[in-house]
């Protein structure tokens, strides 16, 4: 499949999504946005007042460079960082359900 068809695929199956369904992703969506504006802040509040240009994050590329970058945050950062492993089996069902209305 293309990109477009993968998309034009995910834009039928999200119009198909159970309103509840919809409902929990935009408002997990809604609120990892706020997180994100509130560290944004943060970030550009530092960089203003800071004479030198402030440290860019490093990306890691896989799961196994995380550790090494990890190193470089300071433990407030660390500390802020939030792992919720809890509804992983949630949303692969979820998206079990999604994916398999579509295989018949």
């Amino acid at each position: 499949m293309s990109v477009s068809d993968v998309a034009r695929e995910l834009g039928v199956r999200w119009k198909q999504t159970p309103a509840e369904l919809k409902t929990k992703y935009e408002q997990a969506a809604s609120e990892k946005k706020n997180v994100y504006q509130a560290e944004m802040a943060l970030y550009k509040n530092q960089a203003s007042t800071n004479l030198s240009p402030p440290e860019t994050p490093q990306t890691p590329s896989s799961p196994h460079d995380f550790q090494s970058v990890s190193s470089f945050m300071s433990i407030q950062q660390s500390s802020q960082l939030q792992f919720d492993h809890s509804d992983t089996n949630e949303n692969q069902a979820d998206f079990d359900t999604l994916t398999h209305e579509h295989d018949d």
